[in-house]
This record gives structure tokens, sequence and C-alpha cells, in this order.
């Protein structure tokens, strides 16, 4: 999942089912990965729901509202795996709460791997690790390494997530 996703011309549909024929499109799965990137209200919300034309709409879509297409396009191939490439580090505070509030419902379905400098995003993360200069410097839970490291903690604290 990219940091900036692309919103194609077409539908909802054609942009989560990136490159699947249309008459290969599973509208199951399009209504499950809709429900997983917590985009239900925002396909309702549009004149011709899953069918709207998001060349016309686009570039109305907030960040977080095309943070989750992202994530919906991610996951329609069920994968094992999702990388996530600073995925909130464009969005205001309480869109990147609820975007991380869809990553998180994703807990215990799939490998996620965060890659963030805005530590609110990883704070519910099971493991983190900690580069500089791409170097490991310390790794585990948010608990862990506020405890543990002096790095961890200035960042903490510049982040005021203390």
């Amino acid at each position: 999942m990219p940091q900036s996703p692309y919103i194609l011309g077409g539908d909802f549909i054609t942009n989560i089912a990136l490159g699947i024929p249309e008459n290969e499109v599973d509208l199951q799965r399009i209504d499950e990965v809709i429900a997983k990137a917590q985009l239900i209200d925002l396909v309702r919300a549009m004149p011709d729901g899953l069918h709207t034309d998001l060349s016309n709409f686009g570039s109305r879509l907030s960040g977080g509202e095309k943070q989750r297409l992202a994530l919906a396009r991610a996951l329609y191939t069920n994968p094992s795996l999702l990388i996530i490439d600073e995925g909130t580090s464009a969005l205001d505070g309480r869109t990147e709460f609820e975007v991380t509030r869809a990553i998180l419902g994703l807990r215990n379905t799939l490998t996620i791997i965060v890659i963030a400098h805005r530590l609110a995003s990883i704070k519910e993360a099971d493991q983190i690790f900690l580069l500089d200069k791409g170097h490991l410097i310390a790794s585990g839970d948010f608990k862990t390494l506020r405890e543990s490291s002096k790095e961890f903690q200035e960042q903490v604290s510049y982040m005021n997530l203390d």
C-alpha cells in the first residue's frame, strides 16, 4: 500500500480490482474489502454507490478516503503479507486514527509490515524495529522500547505520545 495512492478513472470496482478483467471481478470480495477498509459509508454516500465514476470524485476524496481505497485494493487479492509504506504520513490526526483502526482490524488475518516515522501509526504493533541510518538499534513492542531505548523515548517525547 503506497504512501500516495493513485485513483484511476472509473468506479470503485475498477479501482479496487485493479487489473482484473471486469467479467472476472468478484463482487462479494469487493464488498468484503470495502468493509475491512471501512469504506462502506463513503460508498453509500456516493450517487451511484460502487458504480460512481471516481474520475469525477477522486480529486474530492480526502487523504484518508484515498488511503482506505488503497487498502481495499491491496486486500482484494487476499494477500498473506501487506506492506504499508508511510500509509498515514500525510493525514491529520483524526484520519490517521481511522486508517490505523482499519489496519488494526486486519490483525490475526495476515502479516502486516508498516513503515512509519509517525509513532502513532505503530503504537499498537506487536513488534517494532527501530532503525537509524539503515541499522537496527532496538526492537520490541511500544512499551518495551519506551522503557529500554533512549532514541525511542526521545521520539515518543517529540511526538507528544507520553
